[in-house]
């Protein structure tokens, strides 16, 4: 017989998939708010008077019996390297007294885009099936530096996951909502400027002792982000420059493919395609018309970004913790219309991705 609390969170999981569907497929972007009080109620609840989850649901070393149950994620045996990924989340939570951290620098796009430096810590909550962790990053500028591009500080981020299904189920699940903080700098572009959410589920199956396969649903929102204008080359003076606000939605979806060619050796493919609105300015039209007086405006175009991700992973095991380096080869096409983009040529963008995770116990 199952327990009170899960039974009400398999409802309110239901329910919230069901709403993330319908914005798929209906494009119902303003639906994000009503999934985020959805999910709310069923987070304080978990977490407050969950109290059965302190006996059970943690993660164990897997037994004879256990790995040889048909219908589990463990049927294939308990893998030694896990829940290490450049962008797709792995559907895994924390065991019980283990805390983990992790760097990663992102370069997706030589020339285009300016590196990024994150941090992220992760820790269970009570017990492995929540988890709590925050995320910091700082960004770099490759190119000429001026008032209006610094390095500094981006955007920081906390987030909560909930090990929906664990290595029990066929397929794990874990449902994550995330909060991002404007700490970075808009002026600067090292930040959005806004306050924003998102809400993601990740879902992971084993197909075999040598094939990990994992799949992610996102949905997300940036209330009042800043977009600010520059007309011509002339440079943005902190205090004297025009912004807009603007709400920008995104929807993404995400698939990896693991391949365990040792124990602790594994190549990664992940592949994400997002949809995101961004602000777009009409300074061009403005110097065109010669009339930099009126106001400046701003509208809100979509475009789709497409990353792909080869890379690989091994692990440095020591007695009570272990070390996880990666390193991807990102290719990137981000465009308002890719697929004519990549017709003519020229849209794809190569760079680099180091992942570097320590995890303890």
């Amino acid at each position: 017989m199952r327990r009170m609390p899960e039974r009400k969170m398999m409802d309110t999981v239901k329910v919230a998939v069901n709403r993330l569907d319908a914005i798929i497929s209906g494009g119902d972007i303003i639906a994000l708010v009503k999934i985020a009080r959805l999910w709310l109620p069923a987070v304080f609840w978990l977490i407050w008077f969950d109290g059965y989850a302190q006996e059970e649901d943690r993660i164990k070393p897997a037994s004879s019996e256990t790995v040889s149950r048909q219908g589990s994620y463990l049927s294939h045996g308990e893998a030694v390297l896990e829940d290490n990924s450049f962008v797709v989340d792995e559907a895994f939570n924390q065991g019980k007294g283990s805390v983990q951290y992790m760097a990663c620098y992102q370069h997706n796009r030589w020339k285009d885009a300016d590196p990024v430096l994150s941090f992220c810590q992760e820790l269970p909550l009570r017990s492995s099936r929540h988890q709590l962790g925050y995320s910091l990053a700082y960004v770099f500028h490759t190119g000429l530096q001026s008032n209006s591009l610094k390095p500094g500080p981006g955007d920081a981020s906390v987030h909560y996951s909930y090990w929906l299904k664990n290595t029990s189920s066929r397929v794990m699940v874990v449902p994550k909502l995330i909060a991002w903080l404007p700490i970075g700098k808009a002026i600067h572009s090292n930040g959005s400027g806004g306050w924003g959410g998102k809400l993601s589920l990740a879902m992971t199956t084993k197909l075999s002792g040598k094939w990990v396969v994992h799949t992610n649903v996102l949905a997300s929102r940036i209330w009042g982000s800043r977009h600010y204008f520059q007309y011509g080359n002339a440079t943005v003076a902190a205090g004297s420059v025009e912004f807009a606000k603007r709400n920008l939605n995104s929807l993404g979806v995400g698939f990896s493919v693991n391949y365990l060619l040792h124990p602790r050796f594994h190549f990664v493919l992940e592949k994400m395609l997002t949809s995101e609105e961004f602000a777009k300015d009409d300074s061009a039209d403005m110097l065109a018309d010669n009339d930099t007086n009126r106001p400046a405006s701003a509208t809100v175009a979509r475009r789709t970004r497409m990353l792909l991700i080869p890379g690989f992973r091994w692990a440095i095991n020591g007695k009570d913790w272990q070390l996880v380096p990666a390193v991807g080869c990102p290719l990137e096409v981000l465009s308002e219309n890719p697929w004519q983009d990549l017709k003519t040529g020229g849209a794809i963008k190569g760079g680099l991705v180091l992942y570097l995770s320590f995890e303890t116990n």
